[in-house]
């Protein structure tokens, strides 16, 4: 679990890159009054010990804006901001002791951007707490059920790197985050048979849960899609175009040359074979036989540097298969 939500202290680095965001210093604002403001962050009825501020400016852009990082005595602290407009996204560091327990919230103890309370700062005030919300690490993740996915298409890269991902029951009830890898990639295993909502979450931007329930009949959901375009977070669960099973990639590790073979279930267009590195660039692509059928090809990665780097079968439908192979010279 630790290793699962890292990746989520990076979010706003990433989202200040890919969205345009840039790290305002106030102080350049000297047409209007500044003011400091901040609050206590609680894990129950304990302020924390170590965890991250984010301060967004809540406009139309909604851009981050500043951290803070939070004192010993569970303080966050915003200096010399301009009179507005914001929201403030909290949460726990490795270094807490009850790091993995809690999910990042915003004020006013909310988990989606769209109900966090609007802090209108027009004097110096510190009264902003937060009281981040309870999960359970250890809740419904002793079962064989499997939901992951891929996030791509964000500011025309091919994929959205730590980008929150959550995980609730039915109810809501929060059980698991995920930051997406450099691949777009999340991924929640181990899960009990029931009902879950997966619910990605961009800050300024509208998205729609997904609805999965996991049963002895079907336990696996290894192939969602969420898109973020043009100012929207899209989703789908395609069809399994390619039967996984049939999946067969070998050597790998490799040397000079991979043998992919595959069994297309129908007919479709574009198919494609697409290689990225680990800065998600194309290093390889070859067209591909769309019609329904067995499919076999011989890959040439002899130009390829030793590294890891990840296999996709695309068409016009949107990525249907990833593998990770190895090169190995």
């Amino acid at each position: 679990m630790r290793e699962m939500k890292k990746n989520i202290l990076l979010l706003i680095v990433s989202f200040a890159l890919l969205f345009g965001g840039n790290m305002t210093n106030a102080q350049e604002k000297n047409n209007k009054d500044l003011y400091n403001f901040g609050g206590h962050v609680f894990t129950g009825d304990f302020p924390i010990t170590y965890g991250l501020a984010i301060l967004y400016e809540a406009s139309d852009a909604f851009a981050p804006i500043d951290t803070a990082i939070i004192d010993t005595l569970g303080y966050y602290y915003f200096y010399q901001k301009p009179e507005g407009k914001y929201l403030v996204l909290a949460g726990l560091q490795e270094e807490d002791p009850n790091y993995g327990q809690f999910s990042f919230t915003f004020y006013n103890n909310q988990a989606f951007w769209e109900e966090a309370e609007v802090i209108e700062l027009s004097l110096d005030a510190w009264e902003y707490d937060i009281r981040l919300i309870n999960q359970d690490p250890e809740q419904q993740i002793n079962g064989p059920g499997l939901i992951s996915g891929v996030i791509e298409n964000l500011n025309g890269k091919p994929f959205a790197q730590n980008v929150d991902v959550q995980l609730f029951d039915e109810n809501m009830n929060p059980l698991q985050h995920w930051a997406s890898n450099s691949y777009g990639e999340f991924s929640f295993p181990d899960l009990d048979f029931g009902n879950y909502i997966v619910y990605p979450q961009v800050v300024g931007l509208s998205t729609h849960p997904i609805h999965i329930s996991i049963t002895p009949e079907q336990s696996t959901f290894s192939a969602l899609k969420i898109t973020i375009k043009d100012g929207q977070i899209t989703n789908s669960i395609p069809e399994e175009l390619i039967a996984q099973s049939s999946i067969n990639l070998f050597p790998n590790p490799a040397n000079n040359r991979i043998q992919l073979e595959f069994l297309l279930q129908q007919n479709t267009t574009n198919l494609q074979v697409l290689v990225y590195n680990h800065c998600a660039q194309i290093v390889y692509s070859q067209p591909l036989d769309s019609s329904k059928g067995f499919q076999e090809l011989n890959l040439d990665v002899s130009h390829l540097l030793n590294g890891h780097y990840i296999l996709v079968l695309q068409s016009d439908k949107g990525i249907i298969s990833r593998n990770k192979v190895v090169v190995s010279h």
